[in-house]
């Protein structure tokens, strides 16, 4: 009754013993299952299916579970509001003391069904609003749980340390990445933290950002730390997934260059035989615009008192406004 389209096997021993004022049971079990759909709030699942070994037992009142070997929970694609997994995905499920799936037979919102695994190593694509290409992202274990009331069907929370992501366009990079992904009652928070962003050339920079997803509105708030100038481009936006329309307001603070201090090359090596004696500042704000028709932007570039060689070029204290209407690929 739960699903049509569910088909499950399920195969093993256990010992039921009748003999005290309550049942209780134990045993081995394997099971494997599989669906067409399965959908909890915002999150959507493609054909998931499983297939996992249990080590049980009954005390009268619950059922508890821990793995008794590794196994697999998988989906031919998943969505979580406006992320995306585009590519069939596997969730290993290691076999791990901490691993455990509890059933109350009376459950109730102060005796909840609960889950937590420890998963081993993950690969996938992620799809994000306002980017042509997906995210690969791959994840060398982490721990996901969840909660489940009759008045919360299903709360989750999943963990990550030493992740990476790589981007397409822009090409980018994030290393040791921090991954925390939390959904309580239909609202979904992420947040992200790296040490390591590398992409454009420039030199790393850290990653602190988070994420919120409830009904049918994201917002984002986002802080790339760029040390060696010492300031931070803070990004932070909404997107309405009903309208698919959003924005992210960028702001880069002042960045001072001194012939004798602080050069373009600290931020962008590649800049290193073009750039000669660079004195003045460069700041940068603006909107970025996203639809359904891709990304565009009214970034206004600001250059103040800029001197210095640029190329075969002898700049003296130039001023100007450049506005970036896209920005990638870069257009002015």
């Amino acid at each position: 009754g739960w699903s049509q389209d569910l088909e499950a096997h399920l195969q093993g021993a256990g010992l039921l013993n009748l003999g005290d004022d309550r049942p209780t049971a134990q045993g081995n079990v394997d099971i494997a299952a599989q669906l067409k759909s399965l959908a909890f709030g915002q999150s959507q699942f493609r054909n998931p299916a499983i297939d996992l070994g249990w080590q049980f037992s009954f005390d009268g009142d619950r059922v508890t579970l821990q793995p008794s070997r590794d196994g697999t929970i998988k989906a031919a694609q998943a969505s979580f509001g406006p992320i995306k997994l585009n590519k069939a995905t596997t969730l290993n499920l290691k076999k791990n003391d901490a691993s455990r799936f509890v059933y109350p037979l009376r459950s109730d919102d102060e005796d909840p069904i609960t889950g937590s695994f420890v998963l081993g190593a993950t690969a996938t694509e992620v799809s994000l609003p306002g980017l042509d290409a997906p995210v690969k992202l791959t994840v060398p274990g982490g721990t996901f749980g969840f909660t489940s009331t009759p008045s919360t069907l299903f709360d989750y929370t999943f963990d990550a340390k030493n992740a990476t992501l790589a981007l397409a366009q822009p090409k980018a990079d994030v290393q040791n990445l921090q991954v925390s992904l939390k959904s309580v009652g239909g609202k979904i928070d992420l947040a992200l933290k790296s040490p390591a962003v590398n992409g454009a050339g420039a030199t790393p920079v850290s990653l602190d950002a988070k994420a919120n997803l409830t009904g049918g509105k994201a917002t984002l708030n986002a802080k790339l730390g760029m040390a060696a100038a010492k300031v931070s481009l803070t990004a932070n936006g909404s997107y309405d997934l009903n309208q698919g329309k959003g924005k992210v307001d960028l702001d880069l603070p002042p960045i001072t260059f001194a012939a004798d201090g602080l050069q373009p090359k600290d931020l962008f090596p590649a800049l290193a035989h073009s750039t000669e004696g660079i004195a003045g500042t460069i700041a940068a704000k603006g909107p970025i615009l996203l639809d359904k028709n891709g990304m565009t932007s009214q970034i206004e570039l600001n250059l103040q008192n800029l001197s210095g060689k640029v190329g075969p070029i002898a700049l003296k204290n130039l001023n100007s406004v450049v506005e970036v209407d896209r920005p990638w690929p870069l257009t002015t």
